[in-house]
């Protein structure tokens, strides 16, 4: 059983893709590093993009402890939000860090920013990754995907309710 995702989820600032005013939200929940969302994540993602008028698209980062570089590539894709880089995490997935190191092994968290840095073209420092603002923001995301009751990744609410098949958005795109 999930609850219905209240108007908290869908905060401008969460909003990636699609117009804030869409007939439709979509909450995706996901990992840079999980297998399954760098195969669905990057087509949804294009798929509201195409779409702004039809869906918006709320995005929350829930970094899996199986992963553990996932949450510096997390902050990182954070922080290269607000300098102003666009469709960061559409980015992050197509890049497929995973292909680059073991996801489930690498540790060097030094190593996966560096990754970050050389595909974004950024200078990200640990210093600013260990920001206690930056942790306060995953930690809230991590809140909001407990108060949803998700627990693995990619997870997505179409109009508030679950979507085990993470298809429902499709019929309301050209």
């Amino acid at each position: 059983l999930f609850p219905k995702l209240t108007k908290k989820y869908f905060d401008k600032k969460h909003l990636i893709a699609g117009n804030i005013d869409a007939k439709h939200t979509l909450v995706l929940f996901s990992d840079p590093l999980c297998p399954i969302c760098l195969d669905e994540v990057p087509a949804i993602i294009k798929n509201v993009m195409e779409n702004p008028k039809s869906i918006a698209l709320y995005y929350y980062h829930l970094p899996l402890e199986m992963h553990p570089t996932a949450k510096i590539l997390s902050k990182a894709s954070m922080i290269a939000t607000k300098m102003g880089i666009k469709n960061v995490d559409y980015k992050i997935y197509t890049t497929n860090f995973g292909n680059l190191y073991d996801a489930y092994k690498e540790k060097d968290n030094q190593k996966a920013l560096d990754y970050f840095n050389k595909t974004f073209k950024t200078e990200i420092t640990m210093k600013q990754i260990d920001d206690p603002k930056l942790n306060e923001r995953l930690n809230h995301d991590l809140t909001m995907s407990d108060e949803a009751f998700v627990g693995g990744t990619p997870t997505l609410f179409f109009d508030g309710e679950i979507d085990k098949s993470r298809m429902k958005y499709t019929q309301y795109i050209k």
